[in-house]
């Protein structure tokens, strides 16, 4: 378009163009540059340009009367919006769940929006509606396992669904609740009361008799289940949260306990929630103990799996999941460890027909006897992201699922591994999967941390250091960790602010991991006094043991604490480890539960492995190990030093 004014025949006829088929090469060639050169970009943002900043770049309210110029609008795009974009591919981007694409995607979107279709009804997504409804299909077989017969049976009949797609893993939560409200508040058998989607919230609970109406889960439940308990008429309020234990899963027993409470009040719980990967600690809840509770007092069980769910693809983590097969509706998140584009949240059902709850229709499309998936959604009108979906999983398969989700958490084990053996950094929560917390220790305070006797005036010390420390590599936009503050175990539960880090991104590799730490020592030198960092060059400091003599770890030239410990460690300890020094630090930096169900470490340790089933596994906490396996100090023999070893050995266990 031009400057020029047209007249209304030549603006029409214009405009009619731009809605014809074909090619526009200068523009695709244009777009093609730039979306490649922002993909291969490695830092995470533009240096030192701030929101208010850009938000001064859109300030304008009024419509422009005549059209812009294609190319002129093209490039201010990219001068306002790609340049200083959020490079969300990139490996040095450690704090948030979005991740580079499979390459294959950028073709995939074009075809998605050229063929623009609806999938609403299949009058406007014919063939989209059965792709998807196969892709769902896939993943549930690999959530519930149920045999081939059932999904012969269920796969395209369009009275079942064995599962709902939604924008994201927001919808797909509030559409596992709706449908378990609706189930609990359904219409009576003799017809006289017509149901909670009829009758409203009000007259449902007055015709059951109920006179509250409440979700339970975790206090670590994602906030989407907040907004989800108000849409519903349950109320942010109604949505009680359980206190964590140590391991930062929903303590059981405070859960029945709660349940049996509120039963008695005659409160409806209308789900338990459990959580597969907690997006502030990557946790995941004992999924197979609130399967029972929720079976014991006939609770719909939903399982928020957003970020976790795909540790189901690796036979290394599936066991950290287990029961995520016995509940009733489990939430997928696409955009996350799926690695798709946004817009593709999932909810799977246990029974096909629990959609029957929730099913709408009308007269002009969506009709009762139709395959249309509009009948069962929040969302009317959506687009083919069913097609990403479907990609991947015939282009990475499960062997390929599987290999990505087991590097992603092989990263996160190195950097918790880094973080473990240092003494300038202090390891908050261990990662059960791929998210850890952490935060720098100013170099006065370190020997308390490992001494444990920090006070509350320390710790709001080293809160402040670690808010500056975020903002100012934030703003520097080379790397990034994001930031939360926690409710700690080690300090009394106390609220503690640490540094967050999601390793979702297949390509972040271990030198990445080190550029961020490298980072961050850059950032902190000239940031604080000269008593809070030391000289030390190095950006990991090693945690040295200059007092303890330690011959063994003398011959390999490595005077870090652990290597030191594991050279003083008599043979019958490092059999526990199977030998290996590489199980003994990752049983360091293992949470309880993880340890208890890995089986590599099961085989080797007899109370794990069936000696005494009932007894629980604790992870190694540093100070414990130290004191169990001690190493030989200056004036110690031996023997001296392997029977006191093993005395405390067997005292912890």
């Amino acid at each position: 378009m031009s400057n020029v004014t047209m007249s209304s025949s030549e603006l029409e006829q214009k405009l009619l163009a731009v809605f014809e088929a074909g090619d526009d090469k200068e523009l695709d060639a244009i777009v093609s540059r730039v979306s490649n050169e922002f993909i291969k970009e490695t830092s995470f943002s533009t240096p030192n340009v701030s929101e208010v900043e850009i938000a001064q770049r859109f300030t304008q309210s009024a419509i422009r009367e005549e059209p812009q110029d294609t190319m002129e609008y093209l490039n201010d795009l990219i001068k306002n919006v790609v340049e200083d974009g959020i490079h969300t591919s990139s490996p040095l981007l450690i704090g948030h769940m979005t991740s580079a694409l499979p390459n294959y995607m950028k073709s995939l979107a074009k075809l998605v929006v050229s063929m623009n279709q609806n999938v609403v009804k299949t009058e406007t997504a014919k063939t989209i509606t059965f792709l998807e409804r196969e892709a769902m299909a896939k993943l549930h077989r690999l959530i519930f396992n149920r045999d081939e017969e059932f999904y012969a049976k269920h796969i395209q009949d369009p009275a079942y669904m064995l599962g709902l797609f939604a924008s994201g893993g927001t919808l797909a939560n509030t559409s596992a609740l709706w449908i378990a409200r609706n189930s609990a508040l359904k219409p009576s058998s003799d017809g006289s009361f017509k149901g909670v989607e009829r009758e409203g919230v009000i007259r449902a609970m007055r015709y059951y008799g109920y006179s509250d109406i409440a979700l339970i889960g975790s206090t670590l439940m994602h906030y989407s289940l907040d907004k989800a308990a108000d849409l519903l008429g349950v109320g942010v309020h109604g949505l009680v949260k359980i206190p964590a234990n140590a391991n930062y899963q929903v303590d059981l027993a405070m859960m029945e306990a709660k349940i049996i409470e509120l039963l008695a009040a005659k409160t409806l719980i209308c789900a338990i929630v459990g959580i597969c990967g907690t997006t502030e600690t990557g946790a995941i809840d004992d999924l197979d103990g609130m399967a029972r509770l929720a079976s014991k007092y006939n609770i719909h069980f939903h399982c928020d799996a957003a970020w976790g769910g795909p540790c189901i693809f690796s036979k290394l983590h599936r066991s950290k999941a287990k029961g995520i097969e016995l509940a009733d509706s489990v939430t997928l998140d696409g955009h996350k460890q799926l690695w798709l584009p946004m817009g593709c949240g999932m909810v799977f059902l246990k029974s096909p027909t629990a959609v029957d709850a929730v099913s709408k229709t009308a007269n002009y499309i969506i009709r009762k006897d139709s395959y249309d998936l509009g009948k069962f959604t929040i969302d009317g009108s959506r687009g083919a992201q069913a097609i990403y979906l479907h990609a991947n999983l015939e282009l990475l398969g499960l062997r390929g699922y599987e290999v990505l989700f087991d590097r992603t958490v092989r990263m996160a084990r190195y950097m918790a591994r880094c973080i473990m053996r240092s003494e300038n950094f202090e390891l908050l929560v261990k990662p059960m999967s791929n998210i850890l917390l952490y935060r720098w220790i100013p170099a006065t305070l370190r020997q308390k941390v490992w001494e444990g006797t920090l006070t509350d005036e320390d710790n709001e010390y080293i809160d402040e250091c670690n808010r500056q420390l975020q903002n100012h590599q934030k703003n520097a936009g080379k790397t990034f960790v994001s930031r939360t503050t926690i409710s700690c175990p080690k300090y009394n539960h106390k609220g503690i602010v640490g540094l967050r880090v999601v390793i979702g991104n297949p390509l972040t590799k271990e030198e990445d991991i080190d550029a961020v730490f490298w980072d961050q020592n850059a950032i902190l030198m000239p940031l604080f006094s000269t008593k809070d960092v030391t000289s030390n060059p190095a950006a990991v400091i090693l945690r040295d043991v200059p007092e303890i003599r330690v011959a063994e770890a003398a011959e390999g030239g490595n005077n870090n604490y652990f290597e030191a410990l594991w050279a003083s460690m008599s043979l019958q300890h490092r059999l526990v480890f199977n030998d290996d020094v590489d199980t003994f630090l990752d049983a360091l930096i293992t949470p309880d539960c993880s340890l208890h169900h890995d089986v590599k470490l099961r085989k080797s340790l007899p109370w794990l492995g069936g000696a005494s089933p009932g007894a629980k596994c604790s992870s190694l906490s540093l100070r414990s190990l130290a004191s169990t396996c001690s190493l030989k100090r200056e004036g110690q023999s031996d023997s001296e030093s392997s029977a006191s070893s093993d005395e405390r050995l067997l005292a912890a266990n």
